[in-house]
């Protein structure tokens, strides 16, 4: 099921590793990404970005710091052109190309960009000047890619841009506060931080990637792949699975299993932590087992499972999940469905029944989809 937001991928330098991880790219694009953006240092890069777009079938974007290359570039079959406002003025010697061609501009600046120009709003002023010449210059496809590692500051440039512009944003995945620099730091992929770096990383990028979208200043969702990794399908679904992760609540990606719970309070009857805990590791497992079937839990719609601590208001609280449990002063618990109450078992058999329960539900809705299929 593909994401109600367009998703990209930026792919450093050297991480196709000459070519060598080209199905890889080509397999990831399959799940729904609509566009491959490529640092590009040379003439050998701008091949590798025509190369990309024949056999993904995406939309390549190369990333330039030499205005050198754009007209390699525009040779090579590229749909976009990702380049800083240093470049713009050698990129309208070609507008021509560029207004005719269906080929999108994407305007990016990032921390070293606000260290050169010498502030927030000096930069502020020198992006707009370089949107406006390109507008001016017949140029109608362009996005904004801006980004700071300072939370703050990367929310205001975006949310101030789109303000006084009304331009396209494209929004980078790479986190944007100490905590999650510090987790990005620990080298590899973010599960080689362990669960809890992995769940840091999806906080962290929920403040940074949320805020914007919910106030509909990003229109496409740029996923960043460290640089030093290789472009291999694990490391690149690592990056996708986190973003859903963070933008799936919003709306903005299909979700697979949701494990939500009480807060507790005074009439809690079970042990609401730790069976929290097993159920939400327990159905982890369940998606991984669907996954190794070639088959996505998401594509059922996303499915609510609710840990509640009493039956007195637990079903009647969470009646908008799919399924739940809520415990019983007896040490038994209830397994309930969109808020009804079906069945009584002993506390110690909950988590296996709900896992049974919910497996039952994704074959359902699995095989519902095939027929409509």
């Amino acid at each position: 099921m593909k994401s109600a937001l367009p998703v990209h991928f930026y792919i450093p330098k050297n991480s196709l590793e000459k070519g060598k991880h080209l199905p890889d790219v080509k397999k990831i694009c399959e799940e729904g990404i609509g566009g491959l953006w490529l640092e590009t240092e040379d003439r050998y890069g701008a091949g590798q970005a025509g190369k990309l777009a024949g056999s993904t079938g995406a939309a390549v974007v190369p990333v330039i710091n030499d205005p050198a290359l754009i007209p390699g570039i525009l040779d090579s079959g590229a749909k976009g052109i990702a380049i800083k406002p240093a470049g713009v003025r050698e990129l309208l010697r070609h507008g021509g190309r560029l207004s005719g061609g269906g080929i999108c501009v994407y305007l990016r600046v990032d921390d070293n960009d606000f260290i050169s120009a010498g502030g927030f709003s000096t930069l502020l002023e020198e992006i707009k000047t370089s949107f406006l010449a390109l507008s001016s210059g017949g140029i109608r496809d362009i996005s904004i890619n801006a980004f700071h590692s300072d939370t703050v500051v990367h929310f205001n440039i975006n949310r101030l841009l789109k303000k006084s512009l009304g331009a396209r944003h494209v929004i980078s995945s790479r986190t944007v506060n100490r905590l999650s620099r510090t987790v990005n730091r620990l080298s590899g992929p973010v599960s080689a931080c362990g669960g809890e770096g992995r769940e840091k990383e999806i906080v962290a990028r929920s403040v940074s990637l949320g805020s914007l979208f919910y106030e509909k200043i990003g229109d496409t969702v740029l996923l960043m792949l460290p640089p030093g990794l290789p472009a291999t399908y694990a490391n690149l679904r690592e990056q996708l699975d986190i973003t859903r992760k963070t933008l799936g609540p919003l709306g903005f990606f299909p979700t697979g299993i949701t494990v939500i719970s009480c807060p507790t309070c005074g009439r809690c009857n079970m042990d609401l932590i730790d069976i929290a805990g097993e159920i939400n590791s327990a159905l982890k497992e369940l998606e991984k087992a669907y996954t190794r079937e070639g088959m996505k839990v998401e594509d059922t719609g996303g499915i609510t499972v609710a840990v509640m601590g009493c039956n007195v208001n637990g079903p009647g609280e969470a009646r908008n999940a799919d399924l739940g449990i809520a415990g019983r002063k007896d040490g038994s618990a209830v397994i309930f469905k969109n808020g009804r109450p079906f069945k009584s078992l002993p506390e110690e058999r909950v988590v296996d029944e709900l896992v049974l329960h919910t497996k039952n539900l994704i074959d359902e809705r699995l095989a519902g989809r095939s027929k409509q299929g």
